[in-house]
């Protein structure tokens, strides 16, 4: 008879010990949506605060088949033209003629740099990334970037995001805007209407 009392003691205790940690549980509360990330949640941006361009398919005049990136198209013509990495950086235009994408097992690098300036832009996302992917980047976050006017001025990341809208085997298209802050004077830039189109 011991056994048996025993093993119903065991059960009752499982059973109570299973209602204590129901009961302890907290109710998750619901998502609410990010304001920011609709910015750029849709294929091609709208051209809103941060994020210029890439509405009507193409960067400029056209779709993907046929059109786009400065009349050539993706499968209507060279990719060449369209091959750019640019932003607005505290409300100046700038370009930087080499862009470069590289991947492996520890993640993605997208950079883009103007040697004859010195300036450039890195994006480092530390995960796979597949295309239509949107990430955050942030200060201290896994996916990070920074703005380098010289090799004692560099700028961090606080907050901002970046959408890969194609990922082919032969190039690389996306966006990004982000706030960065420098590393020595707390100075903040705006780095925004960030575009880029890399040949792999």
């Amino acid at each position: 008879m011991k056994p048996k009392i025993f093993q119903l003691n065991h059960i009752a205790i499982i059973f109570a010990l299973s209602i204590f940690t129901l009961m302890a549980c907290k109710k998750e509360k619901p998502l609410e949506p990010n304001e920011a990330a609709g910015l750029i949640q849709t294929e091609h941006f709208s051209g809103e605060e941060g994020l210029g361009g890439n509405t009507g398919g193409g960067n400029t005049g056209g779709g993907n088949n046929g059109g786009g990136n400065n009349g050539g198209g993706n499968n209507g013509g060279g990719n060449t033209a369209g091959v750019h990495f640019t932003a607005t950086i505290d409300g100046a235009n700038k370009t930087f003629p080499s862009g470069s994408y590289s991947d492996n097992q520890m993640g993605v690098i997208v950079s883009g740099v103007n040697s004859a300036s010195q300036e450039s832009i890195s994006i480092m996302i530390m995960a796979k990334v597949i295309e239509g992917d949107t990430l955050q980047l942030s200060n201290g976050g896994m996916n990070s970037a920074t703005y380098t006017v010289s090799m004692t001025n560099i700028y961090s990341v606080q907050n901002g995001m970046v959408v890969f809208d194609e990922i082919t085997s032969t190039y690389v298209k996306g966006a990004f805007y982000f706030t960065a802050k420098n590393n020595d004077d707390n100075k903040v830039a705006t780095i925004k209407d960030g575009s880029f189109y890399i040949n792999r």
